[in-house]
């Protein structure tokens, strides 16, 4: 990927529709979020390195970092769990050990075809190719819910008041995405810790392509706090090395 993303370079979001799949909309599947200025301390090693299964890559990058934080949390519940965003499955293979159940949503049909070879065999989970502000569940609330590197492309007050509904009291939202770099304290703030983001993502050979439609995140972490506050009321929202962050909302209540 030779070209840098700016605002012009990809389209808006598509208005949303519950008629069926809709395709990434156009030039999503080519911006790639980077790290900006700091992207040479945030860069990821050639994904050739990364190892295989079957015919599916087991790859990292900066967000399947985060993929153990949501797996404790999951462990603990040792209950249901619903990935938005699933992508090729790469965390639903990890989940499905520990949980009596897992479902995998997303709306790109070629990666959720590789998130079904992946997990082909794995009788405790599940795939919806929809978009999530219209999936209707077979059960009616879960564990766990996780969105990684997916909640960005959706409208974030409806993905995630729609993710509320759908979770059980003492269940956990996990959110672990991107945020834009609009104001120079975003830039201060980030370049806190480069070099162990860097030597992780050697270490553990991340690779800054995985196949999977992506697309620039447009909020940045101040816009991030304020609509999260308006849904979540107490979540806690941790800022991350590379323009990450971690969100975590318990649903009131016992399950």
């Amino acid at each position: 990927m030779s070209r840098r993303w700016t605002p012009s370079s990809h389209a808006p979001r598509q208005p949303h529709s519950c008629d069926g799949p809709a395709p990434c909309p156009a030039g999503a599947a080519g911006a790639v979020f980077r790290c900006g200025v700091f992207r040479q301390a945030c860069n990821l090693v050639d994904g050739s390195r990364a190892g295989r299964i079957g015919a599916v890559d087991r790859h990292r990058n900066h967000s399947t970092a985060y993929h153990a934080w949501i797996a404790g949390i999951a462990a603990a519940h040792h209950g249901s769990v619903l990935d938005v965003g699933c992508g090729d499955g790469l965390l639903i293979e990890r989940l499905a050990p520990m949980s009596t159940s897992v479902v995998g949503i997303d709306i790109d049909g070629p990666t959720l075809a590789r998130a079904r070879l992946r997990l082909q065999g794995q009788s405790n989970v599940t795939f919806a190719h929809e978009d999530f502000l219209c999936f209707v569940p077979s059960d009616e609330q879960f564990d766990t819910i996780a969105f990684v590197a997916s909640l960005h492309h959706m409208d974030m007050k409806a993905a995630l008041t729609k993710a509320r509904s759908l979770l059980k009291a003492g269940g956990d939202l996990l959110v672990a995405d991107g945020t834009a770099q609009k104001r120079p304290p975003d830039w201060v703030a980030n370049c806190q810790r480069p070099l162990p983001a860097r030597l992780g993502g050697i270490r553990h050979r991340e690779t800054r392509e995985s196949g999977v439609p992506t697309l620039a995140p447009s909020m940045s972490l101040d816009e991030v706090r304020q609509a999260v506050g308006q849904v979540l009321p107490g979540a806690a929202i941790r800022r991350r090395p590379c323009h990450r962050y971690l969100l975590r909302w318990t649903r009131p209540g016992r399950g």
